[in-house]
């Protein structure tokens, strides 16, 4: 199999980068399956030397592959549209293509595919050979090997070239040139990033939601954004980047100005009515135009011919409405409204809309409104009169409940009301709900249908009745190191908190409380080989609280295997009967001991030959003799076991 890297023009089975650390990236083109690994040995004058102290193995699950490939997991995540690590980690190792991509463009991500070896002390300048030989999982030999004879040499990154930046409407278009890679001048960039910094601020920062990836014969490249602002002049950089992410060169645009000079087109329809309140409430389409940030409003008394502009600051673009609070009765007005562009050109002056204000005087306000919950839980509504005169007509009380969302005013009583109080036993006779807050209004109106002022209270009904605990709660072991605790919504309505319940080994009890909109959490603080209790309650805004959900226990185990033993040793005793063995610890620590097995051939079957485990390294087989073969494997605290070390034949001891 040959693979040819986006940037490069050269094909080869095994690249070496050398990074501005001194370090040399050593890609490969064969990605490891699940139970497959590598050693990885350099060849220089003759002499060969292995240089991984472990088999190289990638990442056998999702969730490890999420943690090795850091940041960028989420933007694989996005781009494949998923959001299980798992499934993430199998779509790369389907699709070749994709995964060669992704492992050479970002270093992280080729780490945890198995395709990237760091020799962090390589010999530069130098013909070397650089040999990968493939392992299965028991750090065996399959026969497949990759073999290259390379020079690792710094090699420069040109700079890109020709770099602009231009604005259309509220996007920045940046273009730039970079020079194809040859076998002459390999340069070794396979992507790009775009930084911006506006006039006056002192850093970039990056726009690039995505790394531009080269691709093989394009010189020309683009990359269209909207900034979170617009500004008045920014600063582009462009930068190039290499297989190790640490070989940089960097082209910036001088600061460039990004002024729109367009006038905005007139507003045409223009809409007025009058309110109840003796104002006038203007209305429009809102502007179409991308560059339009908000609008101004003039009015014309056509009688006086008086002009005058009723705005300070620009009316929001996306609420196209204005209230005129000071036009006076017996006027006729024109009301023109103006598109105002981000650079403050207004447009032209366009239709007018018309407004005749009546001499309209509404009745005197009610005064002192009060709503108290009664003894049956409904609610009285009480207030003073005012000084109505003969004009009058009837008072209209007004109810609403106040929740996240407006809700619209709903009238109490169906007939006439010239005093207070007044019952409201809710809606159709159905009892109010527990916890909810209500608002009321009183409004005076007369026999001309003019209503006064509105006055409002509001109160809350008292919440006595707990509410319903969580549908369901699960609590799960994550690989010994936290515990993943996830529950079901409370059927009732009015949940303000959930309260998290942790019961230690000590008797002790820890009480978390998360937003309604919280009900997932992990618990670090735990110990391996503890057990642990856990509930959760859900809690109302008054303060009452729910039965607990089922508890659950959880006991700690790591589900990881140990790093195994390695540099096993066996030589026959001189002084007694027996095989000595001697073995490196393993780097875990979490060990519980270490067994010996014992086999008459180095493929045959091994057996157990103690029956407890070892907390030495060294020890002796009384009943061993010279040619037996010997292997160890490592125990943990929670009884996962590691891969056995490397077989060893026990030889004479003369």
């Amino acid at each position: 199999m040959v693979f040819v890297f986006v940037s490069v023009s050269k094909a080869q089975d095994i690249l070496p980068v050398l990074s501005s650390e001194g370090e040399a990236y050593i890609y490969h083109n064969q990605i490891p399956s699940y139970n497959n690994g590598f050693n990885i040995y350099r060849i220089h004058e003759g002499e060969e030397e292995r240089l991984n102290d472990e088999p190289v193995y990638p990442v056998q699950n999702g969730q490890e592959f999420q943690q090795k490939a850091g940041e960028r997991y989420d933007d694989l995540a996005e781009d494949l549209e998923m959001d299980n690590p798992q499934e993430v980690l199998l779509r790369l190792r389907g699709n070749e293509s994709m995964a060669m991509l992704s492992g050479s463009s970002f270093p992280e991500v080729g780490k945890a595919l198995g395709m990237l070896y760091v020799d962090e002390q390589p010999i530069t300048d130098e013909s070397v050979t650089y040999r990968i030989e493939k392992i299965d999982q028991n750090a065996e030999p399959t026969g497949d090997v990759l073999e290259e004879e390379v020079v690792v040499e710094q090699v420069s990154v040109p700079e890109p070239e020709q770099a602009e930046v231009e604005r259309v409407d509220t996007e920045l278009t940046v273009d730039w040139y970079y020079p194809e890679s040859t076998e002459e001048q390999d340069d070794n960039v396979i992507r790009f990033e775009v930084y911006m910094r506006p006039e006056g601020e002192e850093n970039f920062q990056k726009v690039t939601d995505r790394s531009i990836i080269r691709q093989s014969g394009v010189t020309e490249f683009d990359y269209t954004f909207e900034p979170d602002e617009l500004h008045s002049s920014v600063e582009i950089i462009v930068e190039a980047i290499d297989f190790t992410g640490t070989n940089t060169a960097t082209a910036s645009t001088d600061m460039v100005e990004l002024v729109d000079e367009r006038q905005p087109e007139p507003v045409l329809e223009v809409y007025s009515s009058a309110t109840d309140e003796g104002d006038i409430e203007l209305t429009w389409p809102v502007s179409t135009e991308p560059f339009v940030e908000g609008y101004h409003i003039d009015r014309v008394n056509q009688d006086t011919e008086e002009r005058q502009r009723l705005t300070e600051e620009l009316v929001d673009l996306t609420e196209p409405q204005f209230r005129d609070t000071t036009a006076e009765a017996g006027y006729n007005y024109y009301y023109y409204v103006f598109a105002v562009s981000e650079t403050g050109i207004e447009s032209e002056e366009g239709n007018a809309a018309i407004e005749y204000m009546s001499d309209l005087t509404p009745p005197p306000a009610p005064e002192n409104i009060e709503a108290t919950v009664t003894e049956d839980q409904t609610i009285e509504v009480d207030w003073d009169e005012g000084d109505q005169d003969d004009s009058f007509n009837t008072f209209v009380i007004l109810r609403r409940e106040i929740g996240e969302e407006d809700r619209a005013y709903s009238q109490v009583n169906e007939g006439r009301v010239t005093s207070g109080p007044i019952i409201d036993e809710g809606i159709a006779d159905v009892s109010f709900t527990e916890g909810m807050y209500y608002e009321y209004g009183v409004v005076a109106a007369d026999q001309d249908g003019q209503r006064s002022d509105t006055v409002f209270t509001d109160l809350q009904m008292p919440n006595i009745t707990p509410p319903d605990p969580p549908v369901s709660f699960n609590a799960e072991n994550n690989d010994g190191h936290r515990v993943n605790l996830r529950w079901g919504a409370s059927p009732s309505t009015d949940v303000d908190t959930y309260q998290k319940y942790k019961i230690t080994p000590e008797a002790d009890t820890t009480i978390t409380s998360f937003s309604r909109s919280q009900r997932f959490t992990m618990d670090d603080e735990v110990e391996v080989g503890e057990e642990y209790q856990y509930f959760v309650t859900a809690v109302d805004s008054a303060g009452n609280e729910s039965e607990p959900t089922p508890s659950v226990d959880i006991l700690m185990r790591d589900m990881s295997p140990p790093a195994p033993a390695r540099n096993l040793q066996a030589v026959e005793a001189t002084d007694e009967d027996g095989v000595r063995l001697r073995w490196q610890s393993s780097t875990s620590n979490d060990v519980d001991g270490y067994i010996v097995q014992r086999s008459q051939i180095s493929n045959g079957q091994f057996e157990d030959i103690n029956d407890e485990p070892l907390e030495d390294v060294d020890w002796k087989d009384e009943e061993g003799e010279a040619g037996k073969w010997y292997r160890v494997y490592v125990i943990d605290e929670s009884g996962n076991k590691s891969d056995p070390s490397s077989p060893r034949q026990a030889t004479s001891g003369d």
